[in-house]
């Protein structure tokens, strides 16, 4: 019994701290989401970004899915 106390006392408090996370990633609307499909293509580098005031942010510095319903944005696709 105590384990499975431990068990649920574990998965919770990650649960917590997962949203939390979350919570901490930018909820704005970005100036333009590129894709840019351009060859070369660098290993590792991640080929779509947004763009807020002449700047270059990652995607996953975003609430990707608040940014999606609440952003009237689609990617521009770059070959």
């Amino acid at each position: 019994m105590k384990k499975v106390l431990l068990v649920v006392i574990i998965l919770g408090a990650g649960y917590y701290f997962w949203q939390q996370f979350q919570n901490n990633k930018l909820q704005v609307c970005p100036d333009r989401w590129t894709d840019n499909q351009e060859l070369p293509i660098v290993p590792g580098k991640e080929t779509q970004y947004f763009i807020i005031d002449g700047a270059r942010r990652e995607l996953d510095e975003f609430d990707l899915d608040w940014v999606k319903e609440n952003c009237d944005i689609e990617p521009i696709i770059v070959q």
